[in-house]
């Protein structure tokens, strides 16, 4: 979260299944598993990241994306930059 507070402000919307972000629609989940965090989110492009190990699902004009994120560590710039841009791409919706 504190990686997105320059992006905009973020509403977390805390469900059965885990934690949703949003401004206001939906643009990231977060899912916990039993060895890491499943951080999935949409955009207008395939992106890649070391982290994003199952396969892109595309759906209409966008790419669902999952990072399987073991330690709070694994969130790095890279993948707060893909956050910030599915942020945006639901903003403009």
């Amino acid at each position: 979260m504190r990686g997105l507070s320059p992006v905009g402000p973020v509403h977390t919307d805390i469900v059965s299944v885990g934690i949703f972000l949003k401004n206001p629609a939906k643009f990231a989940e977060l899912r916990p598993m039993d060895r890491w965090v499943a951080i999935s989110f949409g955009l207008g492009r395939v992106a890649r990241h070391r982290l994003i190990t199952r396969k892109v699902i595309e759906y209409g004009p966008r790419f669902w994306h999952v990072a399987n994120v073991p330690t709070v560590d694994g969130v790095d710039d890279e993948l707060i930059e893909l956050l910030a841009e599915a942020y945006h791409l639901v903003a403009r919706s």
